[in-house]
């Protein structure tokens, strides 16, 4: 498989609707449930803001666009706060980013890839995010 290849993921846009006090997310196309890394964008041109890897896809990022902080907030969550001054909410995150998947489950380095990623674009250090507009 070539680097680019697995470079480039699959495109997938989150929705949420409230019910009540709920809240539920969904992604269109539908995220598969396999380890990969994510490439979370900015909607609008595209600029990575945050890279990470699961071994669940569809449950990392079901709870990253959640946008609950909590006591234990994802990483992403807390760049976010470091880049806009505060906690991303749920619709405003869900209708500013789009996050692009690739399905790690056949092949090995999950975390090397990650890493050779971030290294790429720059994101997940502090000083990424204090100038990110």
């Amino acid at each position: 498989m070539s680097e680019e290849k697995v470079l480039k993921g699959k495109l997938h846009q989150a929705d949420f609707k409230k019910s009540g006090n709920r809240f539920f997310i969904s992604f269109s196309p539908i995220l598969p449930d396999v380890p990969g890394v994510y490439k979370v964008l900015r909607k609008k041109d595209r600029k990575p803001f945050y890279i990470g890897e699961t071994k669940n896809l569809f449950k990392r990022l079901k709870f990253l666009f959640r946008c609950n902080p909590g006591k234990n907030p994802h990483p992403c969550h807390t760049a976010y706060r470091n880049a806009f001054g505060s906690y991303p909410q749920i619709d405003e995150f869900c209708k500013s980013f789009i996050v692009e998947v690739t399905d790690t489950s056949k092949m090995f380095g999950r975390i090397e890839l990650e890493e050779q990623l971030q290294s790429e674009f720059g994101t997940n250090r502090k000083d990424f995010y204090q100038n990110w507009k």
